[in-house]
């Protein structure tokens, strides 16, 4: 991805500097800026502003076909990171995506920059760019998750978040990751019942706990087995190239930014400044969206500094 975000900034450097070349050049740099970030979350140490000088960072190149031997510090994968998108921002401009979401729409260009931020710990920056994407008023633009739970089955839910306006940019990839929880050599690795009970959507938390006594629609919106638990936001999307013998390839869907991620981004964001009154508005926010009004004893929760303590 990389090397091919680096052959289109070299085509482009042989074309006039217009508005529509800019937006070309703007998703470039941020195909190579947000790919360098996945690999550095992968390979490197988190970002240490008293260390950064002394962990590694990742070669970086910039020039289509040529290699760079040395990795660096994390510093300098940190501000190369940082001056991609930032020499992207300002040029940014979708009138040339058809399919917006499969490419880095200003929206998604925001969401990335303020990702990326809280990582880097620029706390201002992540929230003014969050809120580029989320606005003053978010409710609307999240995760209506109240109209998942009418859903017949694991299709028809992956199906509609797949399709969901919530979805800021979206990837395929031939995978066989949506095979993952049926093949009895992954549930290893597998987010299981036990993990499910006391670590994520049925542990005790806010918004209750169990199946049963918990509001939070994504606890009842789960499929498989003890060994294996899923929520089915990334099934396979099988493509048949050979009708009579049931042959082809198998794809994926992958949601990579959203507006309900940027909304926390935003939200740790505040919190980290000690702007607890924000942080807990962008939370109260989500939880209104992502839960229901009451299930068995459980009630939806409305967070404050006292219970937030």
């Amino acid at each position: 991805a990389i090397a091919t975000a680096n052959e289109a900034l070299a085509a482009l450097d042989k074309l006039e500097a217009n508005d529509a070349n800019n937006a070309l050049r703007a998703e470039a740099l941020l195909c190579r800026a947000y790919s360098m970030f996945q690999l550095a979350n992968l390979f490197c140490m988190s970002w240490n502003p008293e260390k950064a000088d002394e962990y590694y960072g990742l070669p970086y190149p910039k020039e289509a076909g040529i290699t760079v031997e040395e990795r660096g510090t994390l510093r300098k994968l940190f501000e190369n990171i940082n001056a991609d998108i930032e020499a992207a921002l300002p040029m940014l401009k979708d009138d040339y995506l058809k399919v917006p979401k499969y490419h880095f729409n200003a929206k998604a260009a925001y969401a990335f920059a303020a990702r990326f931020n809280l990582y880097y710990l620029n706390d201002d920056k992540a929230i003014e760019y969050a809120s580029k994407v989320v606005g003053s008023n978010p409710d609307k633009q999240l995760r209506q998750m109240a109209n998942y739970s009418s859903l017949a089955g694991r299709d028809d839910v992956c199906n509609a978040y797949m399709r969901d306006d919530a979805n800021v940019m979206i990837t395929t990839a031939y995978s066989l990751l949506g095979r993952a929880p049926y093949w009895p050599n992954t549930t290893r690795y597998a987010h299981n019942n036990n993990l499910v009970t006391y670590e994520t959507f049925r542990a005790k938390m806010p918004w209750g706990s169990g199946g049963t006594n918990n509001v939070l629609y994504e606890a009842k919106i789960l499929y498989g087995n003890s060994q294996t638990v899923y929520y089915p936001k990334m099934l396979e999307q099988f493509e048949v190239t050979d009708k009579v013998n049931q042959t082809g390839s198998p794809h994926i869907v992958n949601v990579v930014f959203t507006v309900d991620e940027t909304l926390l981004v935003r939200a740790e964001a505040y919190a980290r400044k000690g702007n607890f009154d924000a942080s807990l508005a962008d939370i109260n926010t989500w939880l209104r969206v992502h839960c229901r009004e009451s299930s068995g004893t459980a009630t939806r929760p409305v967070m404050d500094e006292t219970s937030l303590n």
